[in-house]
């Protein structure tokens, strides 16, 4: 049971290093775009 749980949150952590190094490329990519921006702030604040 702890090795399932122990790969569930592995999983998750995986899964939010996805997300944060997809955020780092869309923030590195020029973009004219200034209302993506304002939603990637805004998802860093909450």
């Amino acid at each position: 049971m702890s090795s399932l749980h122990g790969s569930c949150v592995q999983s998750e952590e995986q899964i939010s290093m996805v997300i944060l190094e997809a955020n780092a490329h869309q923030l590195l990519l020029p973009t004219d775009d200034e209302g993506q921006n304002n939603v990637t702030e805004n998802y860093f604040l909450h």
